[in-house]
């Protein structure tokens, strides 16, 4: 494995990116630093939360399990093994 993998950011999947980036900057205390159709990310210190659109997205059911939950860490290497 890579000597230099560091955390890049917690990743959402959902239908509306502009409003969950939104609703995180204002629960972490952070700022919306770059904004697109498909994708937004959130900047709150070292933290990188981002909201990714999915076609036909589905939010997850809870306390249920028939939808489950969304969301993945981004890493960032340097390099990778070949």
């Amino acid at each position: 494995m890579t000597e230099h993998v560091r955390f890049g950011a917690i990743s959402f999947d959902c239908g509306d990116p502009h409003t969950l980036a939104d609703f995180w900057a204002a629960v972490v205390d952070g700022e919306v630093a770059y904004r697109s159709d498909t994708f937004d990310a959130v900047k709150a210190g070292s933290l990188w939360l981002t909201a990714i659109k999915v076609d036909n997205y589905q939010p997850p059911t809870w306390p249920g399990d028939d939808t489950p939950k969304q969301m993945h860490l981004d890493l960032s290497v340097s390099d990778l093994p070949r």
